[in-house]
């Protein structure tokens, strides 16, 4: 990449995005979506970003038994999160089902399950 395409964007951009997955959703943080980008060229990612309410951090590692999705969300901001699975049983969070810890599933699709969460600091992971 040279300085003068920095214009289409940048690396950091990218890995914000798309393989850390933190999306504002609306204006100052308010709502963000998180659903990260898995690959086979990488293992794991962690990004955080200032927010005017606190640092929001989302950290994830796929290894061969299952996914591990860390979320720490600040205080007046909510996320909704899609998780890599093909049904919400398959989703633990803190080591108990979705349901057991009060996580509302919006929906579940293609794209994983998708939740809704308020600030707090979060563990998900989906066994395989």
């Amino acid at each position: 990449m040279t300085l003068r395409q920095l214009f289409l964007g940048t690396c950091e951009d990218w890995l914000y995005k798309y393989l850390a997955s933190i999306q504002l959703s609306s204006p100052a943080f308010e709502i963000v979506n998180i659903a990260p980008v898995l690959t086979d060229q990488f293992a794991s990612a962690l990004a955080w970003t200032v927010t005017p309410y606190g640092n929001l951090t989302v950290a994830w590692q796929n290894t061969s038994s299952r996914l591990r999705i860390d979320i720490s969300v600040p205080v007046s901001v909510n996320a909704t999160v899609t998780i890599p699975a093909t049904s919400a049983e398959q989703v633990l969070e803190d080591g108990k089902h979705l349901g057991v810890q009060g996580i509302p599933v919006l929906e579940t699709s293609a794209n994983g399950v998708k939740v809704s969460v308020g600030s707090g600091q979060y563990s998900f992971a989906v066994l395989k």
